[in-house]
């Protein structure tokens, strides 16, 4: 009987050891799935803010432009008509500050999203990322509205000096004052 319980003990002692080979095996399948796992959310996210990095900066390359074209203009229609741009030159200057704060928080969203991948907290370090996102979407829109305003405020200067906004108006002008 002494042999049969050794035996029997042993038994049990092999399959605990068997068992406890398993957990640690599959503890180890499912660390490195986690680590996998992981590895794919960051590259996602990685990929979400490039793309969204590279909108915005599209949209204030393209507001940037616009700026640009409206200063020319300006230049050209203070030489030629005589008109008082100030006030839009003004919203033109608040629309370039608007458009520079928004490559700063641009700049800044991509910082966060870089630093929050390698923070230990992920959850509370991507919540800083996402609000530094919004506040740059919402400095591209503040940048837009200055740029719009710019420009109305332009059309407003030029209506109120009776002069045609395009050569169509002022070639129709033209021919009426002729006859």
């Amino acid at each position: 009987r002494e042999n049969a319980s050794a035996t029997s003990s042993e038994k049990r002692t092999e399959q605990r050891v068997k068992v406890e080979e398993k957990k640690a095996e599959i503890n180890a399948k499912r660390e490195e799935q986690r680590k996998i796992q992981i590895e794919k959310r960051n590259q996602r996210i990685i990929a979400y803010v490039e793309r969204t990095v590279v909108r915005l900066n599209a949209g204030l390359d393209r507001m940037e432009k616009l700026a640009d074209r409206l200063a020319t203009r300006f230049e050209k229609l203070a030489a030629n008509k005589k008109i008082d741009a100030s006030k839009a030159k003004m919203l033109l200057e608040k629309a370039r500050a608007s458009i520079a704060d928004g490559r700063t928080a641009v700049s800044n969203v991509k910082e966060q999203a870089a630093s929050a991948l390698t923070n230990d907290n992920v959850k509370d370090a991507f919540k800083v990322a996402k609000d530094s996102l919004a506040i740059a979407e919402k400095s591209v829109k503040d940048a837009h509205r200055a740029l719009v305003d710019a420009i109305s405020e332009t059309k407003t200067a030029i209506s109120a000096e009776g002069i045609p906004s395009n050569a169509k108006e002022e070639k129709t002008t033209e021919e009426t004052t002729k006859v």
